[in-house]
């Protein structure tokens, strides 16, 4: 512990409880990592309740025991936060005058193609991005697809397209083209629309 601290890669204030801690949980995640069986530790398991009974003792291991980490419990909780976010995100392009999306697809030689759609919007006088749909086209990948898959999205969750005042893509012919590209499909439900390509 002594060379650790000469050679600078502990910070000199950590004490010593500290310092056995990191020890500890260092092991641990070593040991485990040399597991040709290594499965998702159970919450009984964790080398976090070593690290806890060494710096707060064994009365705090037991509340860290009382944490559910099924992988059950995990997943759902996951799918909880992700709904969370969906929907704060399309509440927050409902409420602003207007937003703008940048659109990517993959047309690679992976199968399903996947369309990105970023949106911009005002949130409380702050321009925010966030990730507004991940979608897989199952079928082609055309501007008709592309174009479809946006509407759905913003049908289902009742947001106006009309209200998108731009739209960013890589200039490809699925996305650019003015009259079966996703620019001239817009362009039909918001014609005030600007276009811009990365």
């Amino acid at each position: 512990m002594d060379k650790w601290l000469k050679t600078g890669t502990l910070k000199r204030s950590a004490s010593r409880t500290e310092i056995r801690t990191t020890d500890l949980a260092a092991m641990e995640i070593t040991v485990d990592q040399q597991d040709d069986n290594y499965e998702v530790q159970k919450p009984t398991d964790w080398p976090v309740q070593d690290a806890v009974e060494c710096m707060f003792g064994e009365d705090q291991v037991q509340k860290i025991k009382n944490i559910p980490l099924s992988n059950s419990t995990v997943s759902r909780r996951i799918k909880d936060m992700s709904i969370g976010t969906e929907t704060t995100i399309n509440e927050r392009t409902k409420k602003s005058p207007f937003f703008s999306i940048q659109v990517d697809e993959s047309t690679d030689v992976s199968y399903p193609y996947i369309l990105l759609v970023i949106a911009r919007y005002f949130n409380v006088n702050e321009l925010e991005e966030n990730l507004f749909l991940c979608y897989s086209l199952t079928k082609r990948c055309t501007g008709e697809d592309i174009f479809n898959a946006i509407q759905g999205y913003l049908c289902e969750n009742e947001i106006d397209l009309a209200k998108c005042c731009g739209v960013c893509t890589d200039g490809g012919k699925s996305v650019s083209g003015c009259y079966k590209g996703l620019s001239g499909r817009i362009k039909i439900v918001a014609p005030h629309v600007t276009w811009s390509h990365f």
